[in-house]
């Protein structure tokens, strides 16, 4: 009976490790089959950058095996680019990558010596454009933007965090009337309208009031249809505003 019992646990002992070299044999197989190679790229929160795009800078070769995507190497790849802010890459099991982009908002447009160039709330150059009618942004003049500067730098100007607080300030609403705001002087901000009228708003002071102020104004020469014949309109000061005509009046 000893020896029977003996060769019994002696054949469990056996049994069992074939069993666990069977089964890890069936994992190792299982993880080398195509089941785990990379078959999907999925983007969310682009607005501004195509998936084709960020699938091609991230560089994650389809077919690749799952374990061992570099997902850190392709996420310093999209951070290089302007106008990515942010990105997240994680993986979907079986086969699929999740990149998750946080991009740049852009702010604003300036001018500079090769045409505009679009920068965001951290003055950062997002790219640079000859063409500016497409976009729905501001265009901040009195600002010098350093010869040379490269999409991914800042511009490095003071003007600009008064330009911010303006356009944080009214941009909602006054860009039904404005295109342009002025900054060659800090303390009389000017901005123009789509007529071309200069509009005075002196500093940041009770701007909000000045702004209503010019809008009731604009609004009420534009039913006279006498927008035409508007030079500029000074709302920086307390009191009535004044009125400046084309014809000197």
């Amino acid at each position: 009976m000893a020896y029977k019992l003996k060769q019994t646990r002696k054949s469990l002992t056996i049994q069992t490790t074939i069993f666990i070299f069977v089964v890890i044999l069936a994992i190792y197989l299982f993880l080398q089959s195509d089941f785990f190679l990379l078959q999907k790229v999925e983007v969310i929160g682009n607005q501004n950058l195509s998936k084709e795009k960020i699938v091609e800078l991230a560089d994650l070769p389809l077919k690749s095996d799952m374990f061992y995507l570099d997902l850190q190497r392709a996420a310093r790849n999209l951070k290089i680019h302007p106008m990515i802010k942010d990105v997240q890459i994680y993986r979907k099991l079986p086969d699929s990558v999740v990149i998750k982009i946080m991009e740049r908002t852009p702010l604003a447009l300036i001018p500079d010596a090769e045409g505009f160039v679009l920068i965001d709330e951290e003055f950062i150059v997002l790219k640079k454009v000859k063409e500016i009618s497409k976009f729905n942004l501001p265009l901040i003049t009195g600002v010098i933007v350093p010869n040379g500067i490269t999409n991914g730098q800042s511009v490095d100007n003071e003007k600009l965090l008064l330009a911010k607080q303006v356009i944080e300030a009214t941009w909602d609403k006054a860009q039904n009337y404005f295109c342009e705001i002025n900054l060659a002087q800090e303390d009389n901000i000017k901005m123009y309208t789509y007529e071309g009228i200069e509009v005075h708003f002196g500093d940041l002071s009770n701007f909000e009031h000045k702004y209503q102020l010019f809008k009731s104004l604009y609004n009420g020469k534009s039913v006279e249809q006498k927008l035409a014949d508007i030079d500029y309109i000074d709302v920086s000061f307390e009191g009535l505003p004044v009125i400046k005509y084309k014809n000197g009046n």
